[in-house]
């Protein structure tokens, strides 16, 4: 069931959390998560992290880069087992200073929700992805699939030059498009975690 606020009169949705509150609990262990799903690592050769659609693979990264490596991809879910309240993905270690709502780049620069007009998300490696040529990236979105009762995955895919994973998931419908994407930063500015948001946790 969804957090979000609606206006009796208008039936305007608004969202009443205090994010940063949200974003470190989420972090450190949510009361609100009944199961957590380790999906395993995401391959991130470039550090361009793009979050979209299964058919938008050429969505514009975020404006922050993070370390080139692999890196744990995690599902938290709520009383529903095949939709996802948040995914995190953890960079390195350490105490959160700082919480901040992810940037894109442009034209995205300016975007402050997540759109996501399918019912499956992926989260993937840029560079990679745009490297694909339209046979190739057609071939990929259609690899980006979930049955029913599962609420995400590590795909891998293959027929590259070199490996590389994309990680899909089945966000909470209820969010809509109150989707948000938000940095966990260290005393030094370094991203420690990027969390989805799907609007399902307080």
């Amino acid at each position: 069931m969804t957090i979000l606020s609606a206006d009796p009169d208008t039936g305007e949705l608004t969202d009443p959390r205090d994010m940063q509150r949200t974003i470190r609990l989420l972090l450190r262990g949510h009361p609100e998560v009944r199961r957590v799903h380790e999906l395993g690592k995401l391959k991130l050769p470039r550090g361009e992290v793009s979050i979209a659609d299964t058919d938008h693979l050429h969505k514009q990264p975020l404006a922050r880069r993070v370390p080139r490596r692999q890196h744990p991809v995690t599902l938290l879910c709520g009383d529903d087992p095949t939709e996802v309240g948040a995914v995190v993905i953890r960079f390195g270690e350490g105490e959160v200073a700082a919480v901040e709502r992810a940037q894109g780049t442009s034209p995205y620069h300016e975007d402050d929700r997540l759109r996501l007009t399918g019912t499956v998300g992926a989260v993937f490696d840029y560079s990679t992805a745009t490297n694909l040529r339209e046979p190739e990236r057609a071939r990929v979105s259609a690899l980006l699939v979930l049955p029913d009762d599962q609420p995400g995955a590590l795909v891998a895919v293959p027929g590259l030059s070199r490996p590389w994973n994309v990680a899909v998931f089945r966000p909470a419908l209820d969010g809509d498009t109150f989707y948000s994407l938000w940095w966990a930063l260290d005393a030094a500015g370094s991203p420690l975690a990027l969390v989805i948001d799907c609007a399902l946790f307080a």
